[in-house]
């Protein structure tokens, strides 16, 4: 079975038009979707488009992908279906482990970005272990980051149910999960340590959640570390699904780091403090391939 790559373009819905019209390719993670960048178009300035792609490791995949390529072999084939290159790749969770084996395994094609933007990735720093515990872990985070999703998803309604019927309703997406799932995790997490990250010389925003399970503090600071031209933005009190947790400040940290100064975009150490308000995410609707949609909020 192959899996077709398709696109949904999301129009900067925010009411103030940015001065540098920017093209914005979004690679969702694991057991995610598409409109999981619904919250961040909504608050970016009309003049940015977003394609957020759709991958084969959205909800309720059958893992057969993982047979045919890759996963920065699909997002590097997902890329070239767009109607036009992007001027930025923006990635969370699995997808920003693809983003960044792709940008270090296909130097040409990723050399025409102008930066990247990576949510939530996970790396291993060295003399982490690389035994059988690292499943086993991921299992302990994947329970976690799930507690994430359905927390964030829920927004207000979350603070409502109760911590017993939110840990039933993990549990429930947890059996329903294929094992599959925490291989893709693991093979991922292993193989980043041998990505030459040294190579990727465009600037790249990381942007992670400080009680994100997922993302340790020492993992992080190794990734900043090797990237050449990389920012760190911690948000405080947010965890892995930073774009529904904190859609309103990873939006202006976006804007803000995509903004040109001089003729390029210089690095820099750490984006200052902001603030981080919490509430409820936004959705949208499955559509078919190729599809458009406003972002009004």
């Amino acid at each position: 079975m192959t899996h077709r790559p398709a696109w949904h373009l999301l129009e900067g819905g925010a009411s103030r038009a940015t001065p540098h019209p920017t093209v914005i390719a979004a690679a969702h993670g694991l057991q995610d979707g598409w409109r999981t960048w619904v919250p961040l178009a909504q608050r970016l300035p009309a003049g940015i488009r977003i394609y957020a792609l759709d991958l084969p490791w959205r909800t309720a995949n059958d893992y057969r992908w993982r047979l045919a390529a890759s996963a920065s072999q699909h997002l590097a084939q997902a890329l070239q279906t767009l109607p036009e290159h992007p001027d930025v790749l923006a990635a969370h969770s699995l997808g920003a482990n693809a983003a960044l084996e792709y940008l270090t395994r296909a130097p040409a094609r990723a050399g025409r970005l102008r930066a990247a933007v990576l949510a939530a990735p996970f790396y291993r720093a060295e003399g982490s272990p690389a035994d059988r515990t690292v499943c086993e872990r991921h299992r302990e985070t994947f329970s976690a980051v799930m507690t994430d999703a359905v927390r964030s998803r829920l927004g207000q309604r979350a603070h409502d149910l109760g911590e017993g019927v939110l840990a039933s309703m993990v549990q429930t997406a947890l059996a329903r999960l294929d094992p599959q799932a925490l291989a893709v995790l693991s093979d991922s997490y292993l193989t980043s340590r041998t990505l030459d990250l040294s190579t990727v010389r465009l600037p790249v925003l990381v942007a992670v959640g400080e009680k994100d399970p997922g993302s340790g503090a020492d993992q992080i600071s190794a990734l900043t570390t090797c990237l050449p031209a990389a920012r760190l933005r911690v948000y405080p009190r947010i965890g892995h699904f930073v774009m529904h947790e904190a859609p309103d400040s990873f939006a202006a940290d976006i804007e803000e780091f995509l903004i040109p100064r001089g003729t390029a975009i210089g690095p820099s150490p750490v984006l200052r403090p902001r603030r981080t308000p919490t509430g409820p995410d936004a959705s949208g609707h499955t559509t078919p391939y190729g599809e458009h949609h406003a972002c009004a909020e």
